[in-house]
């Protein structure tokens, strides 16, 4: 079994129960959030969103922050509009200058995740 040390001696990480716990969270989503709401991108963008100035986001913008192609932010976008997590402006210009932003639905699901999963690490402080 792979062992990986913390910056304290005494404490060593079980990589593969890490691993274990990394997918319970992911698993855990389900429990907020339809399963291809947050596919293909849609949960990166929803916690890019989360964690962005409010009206700061663009389809280009996201793009570049979480190191896509445009038309996969655009997709992601589109997904989690239909599941009504997250809006998209209209744009004058350029399809990649559409606005994104969080709606109600999609912040309130997102908060609940993570106050869940913050108290899970803080159950288990050698899963984070």
């Amino acid at each position: 079994m792979f062992k990986w040390k913390k910056s304290s001696a005494t404490e060593v990480v079980d990589l593969a129960a890490f691993a274990q716990r990394l997918l319970h969270y992911r698993q855990m989503r389900v429990e907020f959030f339809e399963s291809e709401a947050i596919a293909a991108g849609g949960w990166d963008l929803l916690l890019l969103l989360y964690s962005a100035e409010p009206g700061s986001v663009t389809v280009g913008s996201a793009a570049r922050a979480l190191g896509v192609p445009s038309a996969d932010a655009l997709s992601a976008a589109e997904r989690i509009s239909h599941y009504r997590l997250a809006t998209q402006g209209d744009s004058p210009h350029d399809w990649e200058d559409i606005p994104l932003t969080l709606t109600t639905t999609g912040r309130e699901a997102l908060e609940k995740y993570l106050r869940q999963f913050s108290r899970s690490c803080e159950e288990s402080p050698t899963a984070a």
